[in-house]
Formats: C-alpha cells, sequence, structure tokens
C-alpha cells in the first residue's frame, strides 16, 4: 500500500472516522492475534472472504473488508534475496490419480499450473521454478496433490571449468535513421522493466539518446507489462515515448 501504512494504522483510522463494521481478511489471520483491534473489527482467513462479503453486502451502513496478502511474486522476489521466509515445503501433482479436470487452476488462478500430455490423456502438472509456493491450489478438489517437505530443485553442476565455446562474432547494428523502436511484453516479475532499463543504459553508454515507458500490470495477478523503448542519435528525435500500433521495430516477449 502507498505510504507504507500498517494496518493498526488503517484499523484506528477508520475505527476515528466512525466505520463500525470492518474485517480483516489475510492469508496469514494468526499473525493479528495480539493485535489491540476495536470490537467493530473480525478477523477472518481468505478462503472465508465469500462469506465475509455477503455478510457485509446486507449491511445498510459504512463498512470496510480490508484485504492483507503480500504480492505472491513479490514474495518470490524477496525469497531469492533471503528476506522471506521460505517454506520447507513443495507441493507436487500425482499424474496417475490427476483426471485432468483443472480445477486446481480454477481456484488458484495459477500461472504455475501447466498441461502435461500423458499416454492416458491431457494432466496437469506445478512447474516448480515459477511456483510462488502460495498453496491455494491444493483447495482445488482433487486427490491428486502430493506435498513432500524438505523438497530442494535440482541444480545442475557445470563444473569448474568452462566450456571451449567458439568465437561469436559480434552483431550488426541497424542504421538508425530517425529512432529504433524496441517494444518488451511479458508479465509481471518475469524483468520486463528491467530489460528496458538495461537497453537505456547500453544506448546511453554508446552516446545515444532514449526514451523509456513502462506500462505495469499494478495489482492485477499476473498483470501485462510493457516497456516501450526508444534510441535515437539525436534527442529532437524522440517526440514521443509510447510505440504506436505497428510502428515497432524489435518485439522482445
Amino acid at each position: 500500500i502507498e505510504g507504507e501504512l500498517s494496518i493498526d494504522q488503517i484499523v484506528s483510522e477508520l475505527d476515528a472516522e466512525g466505520v463500525r463494521k470492518m474485517a480483516l481478511v489475510s492469508d496469514e489471520p494468526e499473525k493479528f492475534s495480539d493485535h489491540e483491534f476495536p470490537n467493530s473489527l473480525t478477523i477472518h482467513e481468505r478462503t472465508q472472504l465469500e462469506v465475509v462479503q455477503r455478510d457485509f453486502r446486507d449491511y445498510n451502513n459504512v463498512s470496510v473488508i480490508i484485504y492483507e496478502q503480500p504480492c505472491a511474486t513479490e514474495r518470490r522476489r524477496l525469497r531469492k534475496r533471503g528476506q522471506w521466509h521460505d517454506p520447507d515445503k513443495r507441493v507436487f501433482i500425482h499424474p496417475t490419480v490427476c483426471e485432468g479436470c483443472g480445477d486446481c487452476g480454477t481456484v488458484s488462478n495459477c500461472m504455475a499450473i501447466e498441461p502435461l500430455e500423458t499416454e492416458f490423456g491431457r494432466k496437469r502438472q506445478i512447474n516448480q521454478s515459477s511456483c510462488n509456493k502460495d498453496f491455494s491450489c491444493v483447495e482445488g478438489f482433487c486427490p491428486s496433490f502430493i506435498t513432500i517437505e524438505g523438497a530442494k530443485l535440482k541444480s545442475h553442476d557445470q563444473g569448474d571449468e568452462l566450456p571451449d565455446l567458439p568465437n561469436i562474432p559480434l552483431p550488426e547494428l541497424p542504421k538508425i535513421d530517425g529512432s529504433w523502436s524496441v517494444l518488451v511484453a511479458g508479465i509481471g516479475g518475469t524483468g520486463v522493466v528491467t530489460i528496458g532499463q538495461t537497453l537505456a543504459v547500453a544506448a546511453h553508454a554508446d552516446g545515444l539518446y532514449s526514451s523509456n515507458l513502462d506500462v505495469t500490470g499494478l495489482a492485477q495477478k499476473y498483470g501485462a507489462v510493457l516497456s516501450h523503448i526508444k534510441v535515437s542519435a539525436s534527442a529532437d528525435q524522440l517526440t514521443s515515448t509510447r510505440i504506436a500500433n505497428g510502428e515497432a521495430d524489435t518485439l522482445i516477449g
């Protein structure tokens, strides 16, 4: 949330404004057990969100539902840096038991659940590299889930010595007549903004001018992210930052 307001500050402000019916919905409601909240606030697990919404729908005055849950992609990013607790368990789908109904994907809306083609038809599997460890997929009506504690991803040992690689010739750079437009497309958390910033810095290092416009997915789960980069030998050629339809010279996706 903007301004780094804590849950306690938000609740105190709403209570001071006169809101007499509030609910706090969280994926970890137990961490609020020792907080001193007003009696007008109730705490619920995130699976109860629909029940809470139906209850608040019939309330005839001002009411507030606070949904507290960190972004799953941000948590994965912090885990790689050692700045967030990493649960020591992983979830797998047994392909023999799985019927391929897709209910796990319906309840979780998770992109880590991928189709698996087998001799018995299409099943489902979890891409462990992109799994955010949200574990909402296990709430699907399915007995095929396996939870393993202490599981680690297989590491590929490259050895101490690097293989001999052939000399790769430098690419033939295009001659920029006017400006060169690069459009980078992807989803949140996959490095789209980073690629745009890297290209802009590289253009500056080569003595060129550049403009960069990032269109982020905001809080939408797996929201689309676009980075519009324009490079030119003259700043006068960069009249707009957005790349119009059909004007991209290079598309990276």
